[in-house]
């Protein structure tokens, strides 16, 4: 089936053209050793990694996709183009969304249906989705052009990644003092040192805790911990792509 794809245009982080898989219907095979075209994280250890698509990606790494802005795809109706509501009259959104979408610096096309959709990884540099369906299948046949431990052209240098995971680490300390204040009512820190660290970790309190007076040193806290627990639980970040990337090595 190589002859049906144009090789001779595959983006070089796919390269060496020897190692491209392809898969299809009746090939079930591949599917035991398909890995997650951004992390490289194979099915079983992926977080619904689909199966039977070009190149796909799995649901950690597509919580990562910014449009070319660098902001959150939009999905349903474009902005601005929202329909009014009419009164008794549930307006349902179409299967629609942003592409192409961005994912460390990686190009990758989404297939929106039924409320969801598919994230694929473009292995051609493709100008539409159309011409994505078109370069990445033959014949119900597609091309895992990334399917290895560790994908080329993903941006998750070693550099960028130990720093990501300072940051992180570092908001789990700023959250275990914050708790230790909350808990004990210990004065070892002031509030202008919780201050300090929160401005250097860029991480948002909430709007009440930024009008405390800086003697108020345990309401304070409660408020770093709402938001250090934020950054923690909200959806996996930048740290946890590079654990997943580097963590096979």
């Amino acid at each position: 089936m190589r002859e049906h794809f144009p090789i001779d245009r595959i983006v070089n982080a796919a390269q060496p053209s020897d190692d491209i898989d392809f898969g299809g219907p009746g090939v079930d095979e591949l599917a035991s050793t398909l890995r997650c075209s951004i992390c490289g994280t194979p099915k079983a250890e992926a977080v619904d990694l689909p199966v039977r698509y070009a190149n796909p990606v799995c649901s950690a790494c597509d919580e990562l996709a910014v449009n070319e802005d660098g902001n959150e795809p939009w999905e349903g109706w474009p902005p601005d183009e929202r329909p009014d509501s009419e009164p008794g009259v549930i307006q349902l959104e179409p299967d629609y969304g942003e592409n192409p979408v961005y994912i460390a610096g990686v190009k990758c096309w989404r297939r929106y249906r039924f409320g969801g959709w598919i994230t694929r990884r473009d292995a051609f540099d493709c100008g539409s989705l159309e011409e994505f369906r078109d370069l990445h299948r033959h014949n119900g046949v597609v091309i895992y052009a990334f399917n290895t431990s560790q994908p080329a052209g993903v941006d998750v240098s070693h550099y960028r990644c130990k720093r990501a995971l300072r940051r992180q680490d570092a908001i789990k300390s700023l959250l275990k003092d914050a708790r230790h204040v909350v808990k004990t009512g210990s004065t070892e820190l002031s509030t202008e040192d919780l201050r300090q660290r929160v401005s250097e970790l860029d991480v948002t309190v909430p709007d009440w805790a930024k009008d405390l007076h800086c003697t108020d040193l345990e309401e304070y806290a409660k408020g770093v911990m709402v938001a250090a627990e934020r950054c923690l639980d909200g959806p996996p970040g930048f740290a946890e792509l590079c654990e997943r990337y580097y963590s096979r090595c």
